[in-house]
């Protein structure tokens, strides 16, 4: 369902991109559940630690140890976010003896991190 939604997204970005602009556009079919959980992923996202714990992971896979001494947060803080950004798939994770590595998930969610930062980085400060 998620993939079809983002399908119509590309779809609808070529037609807004080769049609001439947003008169042309014919926006997106969102169901409510698929909205919703769209809604989940953006305030898990919200979160300006998690987002620094992702970007710790942006060159790939880094253990709960090194992550709580580059970050200054506390071993149980880090594990939380790490717990929150596991249960909505953003980062993954394996285990050798008693360490745990975590890494992002897959492409697109570096993919989405990185349009964020783009976006983030050229909008200029909303604050």
């Amino acid at each position: 369902m998620l993939a079809t939604a983002a399908r119509s997204v590309r779809e609808g970005e070529d037609a807004h991109r080769f049609a001439g602009g947003p008169a042309s556009t014919p926006g997106v079919a969102l169901e409510a559940a698929t909205a919703r959980r769209m809604a989940d992923l953006f305030k898990v996202l919200a979160d300006p630690a998690r987002l620094r714990v992702m970007a710790c992971l942006v060159g790939g896979e880094v253990c709960v140890h090194r992550l709580v001494e580059t970050l200054g947060m506390s071993q149980p803080a880090v594990s939380h976010h790490l717990r929150v950004l596991r249960f909505m798939g953003l980062v993954s994770y394996r285990r050798e003896g008693r360490h745990v590595f975590y890494r992002l998930d897959d492409r697109h969610v570096l993919d989405l991190f990185m349009q964020a930062l783009s976006h983030a980085s050229h909008s200029g400060s909303a604050t």
